[in-house]
This record gives structure tokens, C-alpha cells and sequence, in this order.
């Protein structure tokens, strides 16, 4: 009996030593499969954050155009009034011209 229960012990050590490899086998898998999921990860959010900075430029771009557009008006404006005065000058109306 007491050889009975030493080959189970020893079958059981047998068995939880495989268990153990199998373990680490499937571990040394899955870290391999971690691996190429982190690898995917970075390379979608590098596009992501390649793609948020392209957007944010062109938010300044446009907030630029905008802002040149505005000042384009202003000048417009401005050069209205020139061409008002100038005309008023033509016709000897400088006070006129100096009120514009």
C-alpha cells in the first residue's frame, strides 16, 4: 500500500509539473499574442494622433484665412474712403475730403 500511494504522489508531481509547462507555454503565447495587439495599438493611435494634428492645423489655417479675410475687408474699407477723398480733392472739396 504505502508503494500504491507513493506512485500516486510521484504521478501527481508528474502531473502538476505538466500542468505547470503547459502554463507557462500558453503564457509565453499569449505574451507573444499581447505583443502584436500593443504593436497594433500604437500604430492606430499614431495615426489617430497624426490625423487629431492634421486637424488642428487646418483649424489654424482657417482661423488664419479668417482673420486675413477681416483685415482684407478693413482694408477695403479703407481704401473706399481713399478713393472717397481723392474724388472730393478733384473737385477742389477739401474740407469735404478731410471729413471723410
Amino acid at each position: 500500500m504505502p508503494e500504491t500511494r507513493l506512485q500516486e504522489n510521484a504521478l501527481d508531481f508528474i502531473r502538476s509539473v505538466d500542468a505547470i509547462v503547459t502554463v507557462r507555454d500558453e503564457l509565453k503565447r499569449l505574451d507573444g499574442v499581447s505583443d502584436g495587439i500593443n504593436a497594433r495599438l500604437q500604430m492606430t493611435g499614431k495615426k489617430y494622433s497624426e490625423a487629431a494634428q492634421r486637424m488642428l492645423d487646418m483649424q489654424k489655417v482657417q482661423a488664419n484665412l479668417e482673420s486675413a479675410g477681416s483685415a482684407l475687408e478693413e482694408c477695403v474699407a479703407v481704401l473706399a474712403l481713399c478713393d472717397k477723398a481723392e474724388k472730393l480733392m478733384v473737385q477742389d472739396k477739401f474740407l469735404s475730403a478731410l471729413k471723410v
